[in-house]
């Protein structure tokens, strides 16, 4: 993994990135731009030139007020060994088993840099959308953590995770008290290509991947042209509204109250 730092000359103090005409990420700002490239499966710097490699490429020249991360994809980890290398690789295209070191990573680059009233702009490519996605929901499950707090990196993943009981999200609700973890939104996600799923023999789903209410901006470039009967594209569901926190699973109490309100309502119709 590469992590940059941009602070170099002022060449690119006028640039500025726009979409359908909306401005996403105006050049003259107090505000910081902190930046989070997530590459595609195999993808690197120095190998494939993705568009994500393209993109930090540009940024590489951003003014001050910007800071950029960039993260290879899924299935470039390199060991000594070349051969190990190799089966560490194939095996993790095929499993996916990297993609939490990916999220965690990436998330505690932020609870390093963050400062209040940043602008988080995060980009991603086929599996690394999915994990830029990822990253997204888990700021917007459990928030984000102080600097002082970064070793409770994992424990915020696991419960980030964890959606299926009641008991989770009041855990989650609990992590970020106890822990400090500030709510932030994200600016700007954008992603070409999104896999649904990763890992091609054993998929993982996180939540919050396919629609997510802290996300001000979603742009979404797919090949429109194209069929898969795997990894097929996860489609950005922007029409789901009051999805939070509170969109967890019901209580026994809170299902009897909402039945015991609705035939009320049936008694006074009647």
């Amino acid at each position: 993994m590469v992590k940059v730092t941009v602070n170099d000359d002022k060449r690119l103090s006028s640039y500025s990135s726009t979409l359908h005409g909306e401005e996403v990420m105006p050049p003259e700002t107090g505000q910081r731009s902190l930046v989070l490239l997530l590459d595609g499966t195999g993808d690197t710097i120095d190998s494939d030139c993705s568009n994500v490699a393209e993109l930090w490429t540009t940024l590489a020249y951003a003014d001050d007020k910007s800071r950029v991360y960039y993260q290879a994809g899924i299935g470039t980890l390199k060991r000594r060994n070349v051969l190990l290398t190799a089966i560490a690789n194939i095996t993790d295209e095929a499993v996916a088993w990297s993609l939490s070191h990916h999220v965690i990573d990436a998330y505690l680059w932020l609870v390093q840099h963050y400062q209040e009233g940043d602008k988080i702009c995060i980009f991603g490519f086929s599996r690394g959308a999915y994990t830029a996605r990822a990253l997204a929901g888990m700021l917007m499950k459990v928030g984000l953590l102080p600097p002082q707090h970064d070793a409770e990196v994992r424990a915020a993943y696991e419960s980030y995770r964890a959606t299926a009981k009641v008991q989770d999200w009041d855990r989650s609700a609990n992590f970020q008290k106890t822990w400090g973890a500030r709510d932030v939104t994200v600016h700007f996600l954008g992603c070409w290509d999104t896999v649904s799923s990763v890992g091609a023999l054993v998929t993982h789903t996180l939540p919050f991947t396919a629609t997510n209410p802290i996300v001000r901006n979603f742009r979404h470039a797919v090949s429109l042209d194209e069929r898969r009967a795997k990894f097929r594209t996860n489609l950005w569901n922007s029409g789901v509204i009051n999805w939070g926190k509170e969109n967890r699973p019901e209580t026994e109490e809170e299902r009897r109250l909402k039945e015991a309100r609705t035939e009320f309502m049936a008694r006074k119709k009647s």
